[in-house]
């Protein structure tokens, strides 16, 4: 019974320790604790399909309830909830606004993607950089500093591969990116471009010359353009300078700086020829486009492509090298009153060869309904679609219009 009674003042004991503050002597009076935790928020919300929390400091979830949805968002912890029926998306936004996480949940609550924008500011509330992810994987930064109005401009990136390599680039205050380096995974450099800009009379900038710098063979490229920010050439060189190629392009301009006609010379050699351009235009659509264009070939033959005042190819011609033609493509098209397509033919030499007939769906838009295919011997192929231009039929006929079977 004593030992008993005296493990039993033990136990009072110790309880009786436990209870006082850790600033009382052993034996004072009990007072009320001082240190009792109080809940802070350590970040931003968290949330599934059903609730919002936060994370205490502590590591403890606080503030935990259910979402409070008018039209779609939850005010509470500023959240778009949207339900597709097989899956629910929440779009929450922070900070100021900039800052967000898209995650798409199943109907179980399980994650199926997230991203995320993360922005960091300054002390002064200028954007200093964003950054997206992707699944938990970073995957693009961007660094900013204040403009001379006052706004964030950008200065530099730089973004991730899965593979582990990156790549990184600088702006100009124009918000041009003059230096684009491309890392491998083990930290070489695999290619480099440097680019330089003129200020144009309307305050804007143009490229005026880029170099391009393949590390992994030593191949390197000399970009020039003009005042238009076309190309006029492009002068390749191995890694003894050695030149690889050289491409020039010549053009001419009207007053509102519309090319009229191009050609591009290869080694000095002309290559290829925009005879002309031409113009199209209706109450749904604005079209500009070339009128003829020639590829010319070392052996002397070239290729030529001619264009209808619908910018629908009409001819393809083949030319051998004494200047005749070898083949000869022409195309016919038929238009409903509605400007929609209704009929295409082909001739090769002169012959039919294939004829596509168009029909309007149900919903609008014109698909191919049927397509025959001419043979030399008199026979046909014939195949009919679906709206969605999936074969359904396909029916074979001789020469004398007998079914094949």
């Amino acid at each position: 019974m004593k030992r008993k009674a005296i493990s039993a003042l033990l136990c009072i004991g110790l309880l009786c320790l436990g209870a006082c503050s850790k600033n009382e002597a052993p034996g004072a009076a009990a007072q009320p604790t001082t240190d009792a935790h109080v809940h802070t928020a350590a970040g931003n919300w968290e949330r599934n399909p059903k609730i919002h929390w936060q994370l205490c400091e502590c590591g403890e979830k606080i503030n935990e309830e259910a979402h409070n949805i008018q039209d779609s968002r939850c005010e509470i912890c500023n959240s778009d909830i949207w339900d597709f029926g097989d899956f629910i998306n929440i779009d929450t936004y922070y900070g100021e606004g900039d800052s967000y996480i898209s995650t798409s949940f199943d109907l179980d609550g399980n994650i199926l993607s997230e991203t995320k924008c993360e922005c960091e500011y300054d002390a002064d509330g200028n954007l200093i950089k964003q950054s997206y992810w992707y699944d938990g994987f970073c995957a693009e930064s961007t660094f900013y500093a204040p403009g001379p109005d006052g706004e964030s401009i950008p200065t530099g990136y730089v973004g991730y591969n899965s593979d582990g390599s990156w790549y990184e680039g600088k702006y100009d205050e124009y918000g041009n990116i003059y230096s684009f380096i491309d890392y491998m995974a083990n930290g070489e450099k695999f290619m480099e471009s440097v680019s330089e800009f003129t200020v144009t009379e309307d305050g804007g900038s143009l490229e005026t010359k880029r170099t391009e710098i393949y590390y992994e063979d030593g191949v390197r490229y000399d970009a020039e353009y003009n005042e238009y920010a076309d190309i006029i050439s492009r002068h390749k060189t191995d890694l003894e300078g050695t030149t690889v190629y050289l491409q020039r392009w010549e053009r001419d301009y009207d007053e509102e700086g519309k090319i009229l006609w191009e050609k591009m010379y290869h080694n000095d050699v002309l290559s290829s020829e925009i005879v002309g351009y031409a113009e199209y235009e209706d109450e749904h659509s604005y079209m500009r486009f070339p009128t003829k264009t020639i590829d010319y070939f070392e052996d002397g033959s070239r290729y030529e492509q001619i264009f209808d005042d619908h910018g629908e190819i009409a001819a393809e011609n083949t030319h051998r090298p004494d200047g005749s033609i070898e083949t000869s493509n022409t195309y016919e098209y038929e238009y409903t009153p509605e400007g929609d397509r209704s009929c295409t033919r082909v001739y090769e030499n002169g012959r039919l060869t294939l004829e596509k007939l168009y029909a309007m769906s149900e919903d609008g838009w014109s698909y191919k309904c049927m397509e025959t295919e001419y043979f030399e011997d008199g026979s046909k192929s014939v195949t009919e679609f679906d709206e969605y231009e999936e074969p359904i039929s396909a029916t074979i006929y001789d020469a004398a219009g007998n079914e094949v079977k």
